[in-house]
C-alpha cells in the first residue's frame, strides 16, 4: 500500500495530514510518502520544516517514530529514523524504515503418533497463526475424522465412571486402561496429574481445529457441571444459602493437557496447552543518519 501527502498525490487516495511523534513530542506533516509493503521492509519519507524539526529539541534516534492519521486517529506507520538530509527551502528529509517484528510461538510439549506429515504440518502452521486460506499443502486430507477427546480436570476425585449425555466422566483406572500404547509411559505424567477426565467424540478434518473445539466444549461442560454439583450438594444441608456461605464453591478446573485419538487409525495427538508468553523481538534497521547534515541544519537555524 502506498500513501502520499497532498503535495505529492498518487493515484490512491491520500490520508491527508499526519501526526509524526518523536518520543514525547510531535509535528504535523503534509508532505510525505508511506509504503507499506508485503514480504519486504516498509518505508516512509517525511519532508519537514527544518526550524520546526530542530525546535523539537534533543530526540533519541533509536526510539520508534509513530505516524498517526490526523483525520482517523489511527496509526498508519511505526519505524526508526535511518536518514536525515538537509533540503533546500529550510527543509529536512527524514527517512524511516519499519523493523521486522518476530513473535516467538512455543509449543511446550506435543507428542504425535500415526499422523500423516501433511496433517501435522498443517496443524503446526495453524498453531503459528497461519490462516487456512494461505496454506496449500499437496496431499492434505480435508475429509472429516472421527476423534475422541480426553481432557483432564481437578476439583473432584472421580471414583466411578459416569455418563452425562455424550460426555463420559472417567476415573483414573478407566483413563489408564484407555491410554494409547503407542505413546511411551513417561510422556503421560502431566496428562495423568488430575482428579478425573472427561471424554467425548468430535468430528473435524484437522487435529488443531478439533483441539480448539474440544477445549471450548470442555470449558463449558466443566463450568455447568460445577454448578450442578454445587446446587446438588447444598441440598444435603437443607438450607441452600447457608450451605453456600459456609463452604467453598465447587470449581472443576480443566488442566492444561489434551489427548485426541482417531480410533480407526490409532493416530494420537497429546499436547500441553498451558499458556506461554512469547518473547517479541524487533530487528532494527541499520542507522545511517547523516549527522553532519543535521549539524549543518542546526547551525544554519541558529544563524
Amino acid at each position: 500500500m502506498e500513501e502520499t501527502g497532498p503535495n505529492n498525490l498518487s493515484q490512491k487516495q491520500s490520508m491527508g495530514e499526519i501526526e509524526v511523534i518523536f518520543g514525547s513530542v510531535s509535528l504535523l506533516c503534509r508532505d510525505y510518502k508511506i509504503e507499506n509493503r508485503i514480504n519486504d521492509v516498509s518505508v516512509a519519507t517525511l519532508r519537514l520544516s527544518k526550524s520546526e524539526f530542530l525546535g523539537l529539541g534533543a530526540i533519541s534516534y533509536l526510539d520508534d517514530v509513530i505516524i498517526n492519521s490526523v483525520s482517523s486517529k489511527n496509526r498508519v506507520f511505526a519505524g526508526n529514523v535511518v536518514s536525515i538530509k538537509d533540503e533546500p527551502n529550510n527543509q529536512v528529509l527524514i527517512g524511516l524504515v519499519r523493523g521486522v517484528e518476530l513473535t516467538e510461538i512455543v509449543i511446550k510439549s506435543l507428542i504425535t503418533t500415526g499422523i500423516e506429515h501433511q496433517e501435522l504440518f498443517y496443524s503446526m502452521a495453524r498453531l503459528a497463526d497461519f490462516p487456512p486460506d494461505k496454506l496449500h499443502i499437496f496431499g492434505l486430507n480435508n475429509s472429516n475424522k472421527d476423534l475422541v477427546a480426553f481432557i483432564p480436570f481437578k476439583g473432584l476425585v472421580i471414583e466411578e465412571d459416569e455418563t452425562l449425555g455424550d460426555v463420559q466422566i472417567l476415573s483414573r483406572k478407566s483413563m489408564v486402561d484407555q491410554l494409547p500404547k503407542t505413546v511411551a509411559s513417561e510422556n503421560w505424567n502431566g496428562f495423568l496429574d488430575a482428579d478425573g477426565w472427561i471424554s467425548f467424540h468430535c468430528t473435524n478434518p484437522h487435529f488443531i481445529e478439533a483441539e480448539t473445539l474440544a477445549i471450548e466444549k470442555a470449558n463449558v461442560f466443566l463450568s455447568a457441571y460445577s454448578g450442578v454439583l454445587q446446587y446438588g450438594y447444598s441440598l444435603f444441608g437443607e438450607d441452600f444459602i447457608a450451605w453456600e456461605r459456609t463452604r467453598e464453591a465447587i470449581n472443576l478446573k480443566r488442566q492444561d493437557h489434551i489427548l485426541l485419538v482417531v480410533p480407526s487409525s490409532s493416530a494420537t495427538w497429546l499436547r500441553d496447552v498451558s499458556p506461554y508468553k512469547p518473547t517479541q523481538t524487533k530487528l532494527r534497521p541499520p542507522i545511517t543518519i547523516d549527522i553532519e547534515a543535521v549539524m549543518r541544519a542546526s547551525g544554519s537555524a541558529c544563524d
